[in-house]
């Protein structure tokens, strides 16, 4: 069964404030709610639950550098491991 959202925004800080208050479930990166498992204020509610890994595309002109910034930050994020 797949839950139907009542809220949709596409910042996870705001659905992390948004658990926070106590509006419900999100699905936010680790480094938000670290603190707050910590703290004991939050806490998994699915903790052998993952999300399907998803494809990540870029694209960028032809004329930009080729060890540009966003060349070397994407050349980092695929050697990074999981």
């Amino acid at each position: 069964m797949k839950p139907t959202p009542h809220l949709f925004t596409n910042d996870a800080q705001a659905l992390h404030r948004l658990a926070q208050a106590g509006a419900g479930l999100a699905i936010v990166p680790e480094f938000l709610v670290a603190p707050g498992i910590e703290s004991g204020a939050m806490d998994y509610v699915l903790p052998s639950w993952e999300l399907r890994p998803i494809s990540v595309y870029a694209e960028w002109p032809a004329n930009a550098p080729k060890h540009g910034l966003i060349h070397l930050a994407l050349d980092a994020l695929s050697q990074a491991k999981p």
